[in-house]
């Protein structure tokens, strides 16, 4: 492992350490440890961006840290702070865009989930 805690404090953005943006630089024990750049200068991967290169990039998460709590995770990358006008996240939601959510955690079966997608998701929008 060749990383040393706090090295790339300098690297990490205001943007990955708010909850439910997108993460471009993954930092840690076999995290990326490298900033992800993202076709259009997004933190989300859009059309027309090649290869499984960029999925590889923001999904190496690492190893280290505790699980989020998911409900309140996916609750704010689609709400309208981070989704607005400067936001962290500014143009994610699209109406030509299909909406997808990847999970990827280091522990086995996680048992202790108590809110369900249909109970978390935020109010629809008009």
């Amino acid at each position: 492992m060749d990383y040393v805690c706090g090295s790339h404090a300098d690297t990490v953005f205001k943007c990955d350490r708010t909850r439910g943006a997108g993460l471009l630089y993954n930092a840690g024990p076999y995290a990326t440890n490298h900033v992800c750049e993202l076709y259009g200068g997004n933190r989300y991967i859009i059309e027309g961006e090649t290869g499984p290169d960029a999925f590889a990039c923001i999904a190496q998460v690492g190893t280290f840290g505790d699980d989020p709590p998911l409900a309140d995770t996916l609750v704010a990358a689609v709400s309208d702070e981070l989704n607005g006008p400067g936001g962290c996240n500014e143009g994610f939601l699209r109406d030509d865009a299909l909406l997808v959510f990847v999970f990827i955690m280091d522990n086995e079966d996680d048992e202790s989930a108590s809110a369900s997608p249909s109970r978390s998701a935020p109010a629809s929008r008009a």
